[in-house]
Protein backbone atom coordinates (compact mmCIF):
# COMPACT_ATOMS: atom_id res chain seq x y z
CA UNK A 1 0.00 0.00 0.00
CA UNK A 2 0.97 3.51 -0.79
CA UNK A 3 2.14 5.91 2.11
CA UNK A 4 0.16 8.89 0.62
CA UNK A 5 -3.44 8.44 2.67
CA UNK A 6 -6.66 10.21 1.84
CA UNK A 7 -9.80 10.50 3.29
CA UNK A 8 -13.18 10.65 1.65
CA UNK A 9 -15.92 11.68 3.43
CA UNK A 10 -18.30 10.81 0.80
CA UNK A 11 -21.00 8.17 0.24
CA UNK A 12 -21.82 8.91 -3.50
CA UNK A 13 -20.66 5.69 -5.14
CA UNK A 14 -19.58 7.41 -8.26
CA UNK A 15 -17.06 9.53 -5.97
CA UNK A 16 -16.03 7.15 -4.07
CA UNK A 17 -15.10 4.72 -7.61
CA UNK A 18 -13.43 7.61 -9.11
CA UNK A 19 -11.23 8.44 -6.06
CA UNK A 20 -10.40 4.49 -5.77
CA UNK A 21 -9.04 4.53 -9.08
CA UNK A 22 -6.80 7.11 -8.48
CA UNK A 23 -5.45 6.63 -5.86
CA UNK A 24 -5.06 2.63 -7.21
CA UNK A 25 -2.97 4.79 -10.05
CA UNK A 26 -0.84 6.71 -7.57
CA UNK A 27 -0.59 4.20 -5.28
CA UNK A 28 -2.09 6.43 -2.38
CA UNK A 29 -4.43 4.62 0.68
CA UNK A 30 -7.63 5.74 0.14
CA UNK A 31 -10.16 5.02 3.56
CA UNK A 32 -13.97 6.14 3.67
CA UNK A 33 -15.56 8.06 6.59
CA UNK A 34 -19.23 8.78 6.31
CA UNK A 35 -20.13 10.67 9.91
CA UNK A 36 -17.88 12.88 12.01
CA UNK A 37 -16.67 10.17 14.41
CA UNK A 38 -14.80 8.60 12.28
CA UNK A 39 -13.61 11.85 10.60
CA UNK A 40 -12.22 12.70 14.00
CA UNK A 41 -10.91 9.43 14.62
CA UNK A 42 -8.43 9.28 11.59
CA UNK A 43 -7.86 13.21 12.36
CA UNK A 44 -6.61 12.66 15.81
CA UNK A 45 -4.59 10.26 14.65
CA UNK A 46 -2.79 12.57 11.86
CA UNK A 47 -2.32 9.83 9.17
CA UNK A 48 -4.32 11.55 6.85
CA UNK A 49 -2.78 13.57 4.01
CA UNK A 50 -5.86 14.58 2.06
CA UNK A 51 -9.82 15.26 3.26
CA UNK A 52 -11.74 14.96 0.21
CA UNK A 53 -15.36 16.22 1.97
CA UNK A 54 -18.27 15.52 -0.37
CA UNK A 55 -20.71 18.41 0.83
CA UNK A 56 -23.65 16.20 -0.39
CA UNK A 57 -23.28 13.23 1.90
CA UNK A 58 -26.35 12.15 3.09
CA UNK A 59 -26.96 12.72 7.21
CA UNK A 60 -23.62 15.13 7.44
CA UNK A 61 -23.46 18.62 7.78
CA UNK A 62 -20.50 19.72 5.92
CA UNK A 63 -20.26 23.39 7.02
CA UNK A 64 -20.20 21.56 10.81
CA UNK A 65 -17.73 19.12 10.00
CA UNK A 66 -15.32 21.85 8.55
CA UNK A 67 -15.81 23.04 11.95
CA UNK A 68 -14.78 19.74 13.65
CA UNK A 69 -11.71 19.35 11.30
CA UNK A 70 -10.52 22.78 12.62
CA UNK A 71 -11.20 22.41 15.94
CA UNK A 72 -8.68 18.66 15.70
CA UNK A 73 -6.51 21.28 14.30
CA UNK A 74 -6.55 18.94 10.83
CA UNK A 75 -2.49 19.63 9.67
CA UNK A 76 -3.80 18.30 6.09
CA UNK A 77 -5.33 19.77 2.77
CA UNK A 78 -9.18 19.34 2.45
CA UNK A 79 -11.01 19.63 -1.14
CA UNK A 80 -14.57 20.18 -0.56
CA UNK A 81 -17.08 18.09 -3.73
CA UNK A 82 -20.58 19.00 -4.15
CA UNK A 83 -23.06 19.29 -6.73
CA UNK A 84 -24.32 22.51 -5.27
CA UNK A 85 -24.23 26.00 -7.05
CA UNK A 86 -21.21 27.55 -7.48
CA UNK A 87 -21.83 30.71 -4.84
CA UNK A 88 -23.04 27.41 -2.05
CA UNK A 89 -19.82 26.05 -2.67
CA UNK A 90 -17.50 29.41 -2.52
CA UNK A 91 -19.27 30.31 0.80
CA UNK A 92 -18.49 26.80 1.76
CA UNK A 93 -14.54 27.02 0.49
CA UNK A 94 -14.43 30.38 2.39
CA UNK A 95 -15.76 28.73 5.75
CA UNK A 96 -12.94 26.37 5.63
CA UNK A 97 -10.10 28.97 4.93
CA UNK A 98 -11.28 31.63 7.23
CA UNK A 99 -11.00 28.21 10.17
CA UNK A 100 -7.91 27.80 9.40
CA UNK A 101 -8.40 24.53 7.14
CA UNK A 102 -5.77 24.21 4.15
CA UNK A 103 -8.66 24.32 1.43
CA UNK A 104 -7.52 23.18 -2.06
CA UNK A 105 -9.17 23.08 -5.36
CA UNK A 106 -13.32 22.77 -4.88
CA UNK A 107 -14.55 20.38 -7.84
CA UNK A 108 -18.21 20.13 -9.05
CA UNK A 109 -19.90 16.91 -9.54
CA UNK A 110 -20.23 14.84 -11.35
CA UNK A 111 -16.41 14.80 -11.04
CA UNK A 112 -14.06 14.44 -14.20
CA UNK A 113 -11.05 12.20 -13.60
CA UNK A 114 -8.23 14.57 -15.43
CA UNK A 115 -9.89 17.56 -13.01
CA UNK A 116 -9.57 15.88 -9.98
CA UNK A 117 -6.26 14.00 -10.16
CA UNK A 118 -5.18 17.69 -10.93
CA UNK A 119 -6.82 19.12 -7.65
CA UNK A 120 -5.85 16.19 -5.62
CA UNK A 121 -1.72 16.44 -6.59
CA UNK A 122 -1.92 20.31 -6.55
CA UNK A 123 -3.40 19.55 -2.77
CA UNK A 124 -0.72 17.28 -1.93
CA UNK A 125 2.02 19.19 -3.65
CA UNK A 126 3.04 16.47 -5.95
CA UNK A 127 4.01 16.65 -9.77
CA UNK A 128 4.13 14.17 -12.32
CA UNK A 129 7.12 12.72 -13.50
CA UNK A 130 7.73 14.09 -17.37
CA UNK A 131 8.07 10.84 -18.50
CA UNK A 132 8.39 10.93 -22.42
CA UNK A 133 7.95 7.78 -24.82
CA UNK A 134 11.86 7.76 -25.42
CA UNK A 135 11.81 7.09 -21.75
CA UNK A 136 9.33 4.00 -21.88
CA UNK A 137 10.59 2.59 -25.20
CA UNK A 138 14.37 2.92 -23.18
CA UNK A 139 12.79 1.16 -20.28
CA UNK A 140 11.47 -1.83 -22.34
CA UNK A 141 14.88 -2.08 -24.34
CA UNK A 142 16.72 -1.75 -21.09
CA UNK A 143 16.80 -3.32 -17.60
CA UNK A 144 14.35 -0.92 -16.11
CA UNK A 145 11.46 -3.00 -16.29
CA UNK A 146 10.52 -6.04 -14.07
CA UNK A 147 8.14 -8.09 -12.92
CA UNK A 148 6.80 -9.54 -9.43
CA UNK A 149 4.02 -12.75 -9.19
CA UNK A 150 1.32 -12.88 -7.06
CA UNK A 151 -0.34 -15.86 -5.88
CA UNK A 152 -3.90 -16.91 -6.78
CA UNK A 153 -4.65 -20.08 -3.90
CA UNK A 154 -7.97 -22.55 -4.07
CA UNK A 155 -9.64 -21.83 -0.77
CA UNK A 156 -11.16 -24.60 -0.85
CA UNK A 157 -7.68 -26.95 -1.24
CA UNK A 158 -4.55 -24.45 -0.73
CA UNK A 159 -3.32 -25.29 -4.45
CA UNK A 160 -1.73 -22.92 -5.78
CA UNK A 161 -3.76 -21.99 -9.45
CA UNK A 162 -2.21 -19.66 -10.99
CA UNK A 163 0.19 -16.33 -10.40
CA UNK A 164 -0.47 -12.87 -11.14
CA UNK A 165 2.20 -10.91 -13.28
CA UNK A 166 2.16 -7.18 -11.79
CA UNK A 167 4.75 -4.67 -13.77
CA UNK A 168 7.36 -2.71 -11.75
CA UNK A 169 9.45 -0.64 -13.37
CA UNK A 170 12.34 1.32 -11.87
CA UNK A 171 13.23 4.37 -12.76
CA UNK A 172 17.08 6.21 -12.47
CA UNK A 173 15.89 9.58 -11.81
CA UNK A 174 11.64 8.96 -10.05
CA UNK A 175 12.22 5.71 -8.84
CA UNK A 176 9.75 3.00 -8.29
CA UNK A 177 6.95 4.45 -10.43
CA UNK A 178 2.94 2.98 -9.76
CA UNK A 179 2.17 0.10 -12.48
CA UNK A 180 -1.15 2.02 -13.26
CA UNK A 181 0.47 5.28 -13.58
CA UNK A 182 3.11 3.50 -16.07
CA UNK A 183 0.34 1.92 -18.16
CA UNK A 184 -1.28 5.32 -18.45
CA UNK A 185 1.93 6.87 -19.73
CA UNK A 186 2.50 3.88 -22.32
CA UNK A 187 -0.99 4.28 -23.32
CA UNK A 188 -0.62 8.05 -23.96
CA UNK A 189 2.49 7.53 -25.96
CA UNK A 190 0.90 4.85 -28.36
CA UNK A 191 3.52 2.43 -26.50
CA UNK A 192 1.08 -0.21 -24.53
CA UNK A 193 1.12 -2.91 -27.30
CA UNK A 194 5.39 -3.36 -26.90
CA UNK A 195 5.01 -2.64 -22.86
CA UNK A 196 2.62 -5.55 -23.26
CA UNK A 197 4.43 -7.41 -25.50
CA UNK A 198 7.29 -7.28 -23.39
CA UNK A 199 5.35 -8.27 -20.03
CA UNK A 200 3.70 -11.61 -21.75
CA UNK A 201 7.31 -12.45 -23.12
CA UNK A 202 9.01 -12.10 -20.11
CA UNK A 203 6.04 -13.60 -17.79
CA UNK A 204 5.91 -16.42 -20.11
CA UNK A 205 9.69 -17.02 -19.73
CA UNK A 206 9.16 -17.76 -16.17
CA UNK A 207 6.25 -19.61 -16.66
CA UNK A 208 8.39 -22.26 -18.54
CA UNK A 209 10.72 -22.06 -15.57
CA UNK A 210 8.01 -23.02 -13.43
CA UNK A 211 6.79 -25.72 -15.86
CA UNK A 212 9.76 -26.83 -16.06
CA UNK A 213 10.45 -27.47 -12.14
CA UNK A 214 7.29 -29.31 -11.82
CA UNK A 215 4.25 -26.65 -11.17
CA UNK A 216 1.78 -26.49 -13.24
CA UNK A 217 0.08 -23.14 -12.50
CA UNK A 218 -0.78 -20.75 -15.22
CA UNK A 219 0.45 -16.98 -15.10
CA UNK A 220 -2.35 -13.97 -15.53
CA UNK A 221 -1.33 -11.12 -17.44
CA UNK A 222 -3.48 -7.54 -17.46
CA UNK A 223 -4.41 -6.23 -20.79
CA UNK A 224 -5.83 -3.10 -21.36
CA UNK A 225 -9.10 -2.56 -23.22
CA UNK A 226 -7.75 -0.53 -26.14
CA UNK A 227 -5.94 -3.62 -27.10
CA UNK A 228 -8.53 -5.83 -27.33
CA UNK A 229 -9.93 -3.40 -30.20
CA UNK A 230 -6.70 -4.24 -32.36
CA UNK A 231 -7.56 -6.87 -34.90
CA UNK A 232 -4.28 -8.40 -34.56
CA UNK A 233 -4.07 -8.44 -30.66
CA UNK A 234 -5.10 -11.98 -30.65
CA UNK A 235 -2.34 -13.66 -33.70
CA UNK A 236 0.16 -11.53 -31.58
CA UNK A 237 -0.39 -13.63 -28.05
CA UNK A 238 -0.82 -16.85 -29.89
CA UNK A 239 2.92 -15.77 -31.81
CA UNK A 240 4.52 -15.10 -28.12
CA UNK A 241 3.05 -18.41 -26.58
CA UNK A 242 4.65 -19.97 -30.00
CA UNK A 243 8.26 -18.47 -29.89
CA UNK A 244 8.54 -19.06 -25.83
CA UNK A 245 7.58 -22.34 -25.91
CA UNK A 246 4.11 -21.95 -23.66
CA UNK A 247 1.06 -23.49 -23.93
CA UNK A 248 -2.18 -21.57 -24.00
CA UNK A 249 -3.74 -22.80 -21.17
CA UNK A 250 -1.04 -21.78 -19.34
CA UNK A 251 -1.98 -18.02 -19.80
CA UNK A 252 -4.76 -16.14 -18.48
CA UNK A 253 -5.49 -12.55 -19.82
CA UNK A 254 -7.07 -10.31 -17.02
CA UNK A 255 -9.10 -7.44 -18.24
CA UNK A 256 -10.49 -4.52 -16.44
CA UNK A 257 -14.37 -4.36 -16.43
CA UNK A 258 -15.43 -1.68 -19.05
CA UNK A 259 -17.69 -0.07 -21.15
CA UNK A 260 -15.69 -0.77 -23.96
CA UNK A 261 -15.65 -5.02 -23.15
CA UNK A 262 -19.40 -4.50 -22.96
CA UNK A 263 -20.27 -2.87 -25.93
CA UNK A 264 -17.71 -2.76 -28.90
CA UNK A 265 -17.68 -5.89 -31.46
CA UNK A 266 -14.07 -5.91 -31.79
CA UNK A 267 -13.46 -6.53 -28.96
CA UNK A 268 -16.27 -9.12 -28.42
CA UNK A 269 -14.07 -10.68 -31.67
CA UNK A 270 -10.93 -10.72 -30.09
CA UNK A 271 -12.11 -12.42 -27.14
CA UNK A 272 -13.75 -14.84 -28.99
CA UNK A 273 -10.52 -15.79 -30.55
CA UNK A 274 -8.42 -15.99 -27.78
CA UNK A 275 -10.91 -18.25 -26.47
CA UNK A 276 -10.60 -20.74 -29.20
CA UNK A 277 -7.01 -20.59 -29.00
CA UNK A 278 -7.99 -21.96 -25.36
CA UNK A 279 -6.61 -19.00 -23.23
CA UNK A 280 -8.78 -18.15 -20.26
CA UNK A 281 -9.87 -14.69 -19.80
CA UNK A 282 -11.22 -13.22 -16.71
CA UNK A 283 -12.67 -10.00 -15.86
CA UNK A 284 -10.59 -8.11 -13.53
CA UNK A 285 -11.99 -5.50 -10.32
CA UNK A 286 -15.50 -6.61 -10.96
CA UNK A 287 -18.00 -4.65 -9.15
CA UNK A 288 -15.64 -1.08 -10.23
CA UNK A 289 -16.97 -0.14 -14.01
CA UNK A 290 -19.72 0.43 -16.22
CA UNK A 291 -22.21 -1.45 -17.91
CA UNK A 292 -20.77 -5.27 -18.14
CA UNK A 293 -23.32 -6.63 -15.61
CA UNK A 294 -25.69 -6.67 -18.22
CA UNK A 295 -23.73 -8.76 -20.65
CA UNK A 296 -21.87 -10.66 -18.78
CA UNK A 297 -23.47 -13.58 -19.86
CA UNK A 298 -22.64 -12.94 -23.60
CA UNK A 299 -19.13 -12.66 -23.21
CA UNK A 300 -16.63 -15.40 -23.64
CA UNK A 301 -14.42 -15.03 -19.64
CA UNK A 302 -14.00 -18.20 -17.53
CA UNK A 303 -13.18 -16.10 -14.29
CA UNK A 304 -14.56 -13.40 -12.47
CA UNK A 305 -12.28 -11.40 -10.34
CA UNK A 306 -14.01 -9.20 -7.19
CA UNK A 307 -12.13 -5.66 -6.47
CA UNK A 308 -10.39 -6.12 -3.95
CA UNK A 309 -11.85 -3.05 -2.49
CA UNK A 310 -15.03 -4.56 -1.38
CA UNK A 311 -13.41 -7.17 0.06
CA UNK A 312 -10.64 -5.91 2.24
CA UNK A 313 -13.94 -3.65 3.45
CA UNK A 314 -16.22 -6.84 3.91
CA UNK A 315 -15.10 -7.67 7.92
CA UNK A 316 -17.53 -5.92 9.58
CA UNK A 317 -19.34 -4.49 6.61
CA UNK A 318 -22.93 -5.87 6.46
CA UNK A 319 -23.26 -3.89 2.95
CA UNK A 320 -19.65 -4.94 1.59
CA UNK A 321 -19.94 -8.89 2.31
CA UNK A 322 -23.52 -8.48 0.30
CA UNK A 323 -21.68 -7.28 -2.49
CA UNK A 324 -19.62 -9.76 -2.11
CA UNK A 325 -21.72 -12.56 -1.49
CA UNK A 326 -24.08 -11.20 -4.51
CA UNK A 327 -21.16 -11.32 -6.98
CA UNK A 328 -20.02 -14.51 -6.06
CA UNK A 329 -23.19 -16.29 -6.79
CA UNK A 330 -23.59 -14.13 -10.00
CA UNK A 331 -20.25 -16.10 -10.96
CA UNK A 332 -21.32 -19.45 -10.13
CA UNK A 333 -24.52 -19.28 -11.69
CA UNK A 334 -22.54 -18.50 -14.90
CA UNK A 335 -20.02 -21.36 -14.57
CA UNK A 336 -17.26 -18.98 -13.84
CA UNK A 337 -14.25 -19.15 -11.64
CA UNK A 338 -14.85 -16.57 -8.58
CA UNK A 339 -11.39 -15.04 -7.55
CA UNK A 340 -11.38 -12.66 -4.22
CA UNK A 341 -9.11 -10.32 -4.46
CA UNK A 342 -7.34 -8.31 -1.32
CA UNK A 343 -7.61 -11.21 1.24
CA UNK A 344 -5.52 -9.66 3.99
CA UNK A 345 -6.19 -11.74 6.99
CA UNK A 346 -8.10 -14.86 7.95
CA UNK A 347 -10.99 -13.14 9.12
CA UNK A 348 -11.22 -12.22 5.33
CA UNK A 349 -10.19 -15.97 3.75
CA UNK A 350 -13.07 -17.27 6.13
CA UNK A 351 -15.69 -14.70 4.69
CA UNK A 352 -14.91 -15.02 1.16
CA UNK A 353 -14.59 -19.03 1.44
CA UNK A 354 -17.98 -18.99 3.68
CA UNK A 355 -19.35 -17.15 0.79
CA UNK A 356 -18.28 -19.82 -1.83
CA UNK A 357 -15.29 -18.04 -3.73
CA UNK A 358 -13.32 -20.13 -5.38
CA UNK A 359 -9.71 -18.68 -5.25
CA UNK A 360 -8.03 -16.08 -2.58
CA UNK A 361 -5.40 -13.86 -3.63
CA UNK A 362 -3.70 -11.19 -1.07
CA UNK A 363 -1.34 -10.46 1.68
CA UNK A 364 -2.53 -13.09 3.71
CA UNK A 365 -1.36 -15.47 0.88
CA UNK A 366 1.90 -13.42 0.11
CA UNK A 367 2.32 -9.55 -1.11
CA UNK A 368 3.63 -10.10 -4.66
CA UNK A 369 7.56 -11.08 -5.41
CA UNK A 370 10.04 -11.04 -7.94
CA UNK A 371 10.27 -14.51 -9.59
CA UNK A 372 13.34 -15.76 -7.58
CA UNK A 373 11.63 -15.14 -4.60
CA UNK A 374 8.55 -16.72 -6.00
CA UNK A 375 9.86 -20.18 -6.23
CA UNK A 376 11.59 -20.14 -2.96
CA UNK A 377 7.76 -19.46 -1.43
CA UNK A 378 6.43 -22.14 -3.06
CA UNK A 379 8.89 -24.66 -1.86
CA UNK A 380 7.74 -23.33 1.24
CA UNK A 381 3.72 -22.97 1.06
CA UNK A 382 1.39 -25.41 0.97
CA UNK A 383 -1.66 -24.55 3.58
CA UNK A 384 -1.23 -22.53 6.60
CA UNK A 385 -2.11 -23.72 9.67
CA UNK A 386 -4.54 -21.48 10.64
CA UNK A 387 -6.57 -22.47 7.41
CA UNK A 388 -5.34 -26.09 7.07
CA UNK A 389 -8.70 -27.10 9.53
CA UNK A 390 -11.28 -25.44 6.88
CA UNK A 391 -9.86 -27.83 4.59
CA UNK A 392 -11.52 -31.09 3.27
CA UNK A 393 -10.86 -33.81 5.15
CA UNK A 394 -9.84 -31.34 8.47
CA UNK A 395 -13.42 -30.02 9.00
CA UNK A 396 -16.41 -32.07 8.87
CA UNK A 397 -18.25 -29.31 7.70
CA UNK A 398 -16.30 -28.37 5.09
CA UNK A 399 -18.48 -27.17 1.85
CA UNK A 400 -17.39 -28.82 -1.69
CA UNK A 401 -17.99 -27.03 -4.37
CA UNK A 402 -16.34 -27.29 -8.15
CA UNK A 403 -13.63 -24.75 -8.97
CA UNK A 404 -14.02 -24.34 -12.55
CA UNK A 405 -12.09 -25.25 -15.22
CA UNK A 406 -8.53 -25.85 -14.85
CA UNK A 407 -7.88 -26.49 -11.82
CA UNK A 408 -5.80 -29.42 -11.21
CA UNK A 409 -3.65 -29.67 -8.49
CA UNK A 410 -0.31 -27.95 -8.17
CA UNK A 411 1.24 -29.48 -4.91
CA UNK A 412 4.24 -30.74 -5.23
CA UNK A 413 4.47 -34.89 -4.02
CA UNK A 414 7.60 -35.98 -5.18
CA UNK A 415 9.38 -37.05 -1.94
CA UNK A 416 11.58 -34.05 -1.61
CA UNK A 417 9.15 -31.35 -2.15
CA UNK A 418 6.09 -33.07 -0.90
CA UNK A 419 4.35 -32.70 2.33
CA UNK A 420 2.85 -30.11 4.75
CA UNK A 421 5.40 -27.13 4.83
CA UNK A 422 3.59 -24.33 7.22
CA UNK A 423 3.11 -20.48 7.16
CA UNK A 424 4.45 -18.69 9.97
CA UNK A 425 1.94 -18.39 12.78
CA UNK A 426 2.13 -14.23 11.66
CA UNK A 427 1.03 -13.10 8.72
CA UNK A 428 1.53 -9.91 6.46
CA UNK A 429 -1.70 -8.07 6.87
Amino acid sequence: MGETRLLAVSDDKATLALLGRICRKRGFDLTQAEDTDVLRKHVAKGTIDLVVLDLDTRGVDGVRMLHALAAGRLAAPVILVSQCDDRTLDAAQRVGEQRGLRMGRALVKPLGESGTVRSVLEALGIHDPTITAANIKQAIDGDQLRLNYQPLVDVETGNVRSVEALLRWDHPEYGHLNPELVVDLAEEHGLIGPLTDWILRTALGDAKTWRKQGWGFRVAVNVTPSLLRESGFADGVTRVLDDVGVPSEALVLEVTEGQAIAEQLEVLETLARLRLANIRLAIDDFGTGYSSLGRLHQLPFTELKIDKSFVMDTPGDARAEMVVRAIAELGRNLGLTVVAEGVANREAWDLVEDMGCDIAQGFFISRPLPADELTEWLYRWDVPTTVGSRLPGKSAGAKKRGTGEGGASTARTNGKRGGRARMPAKRRR
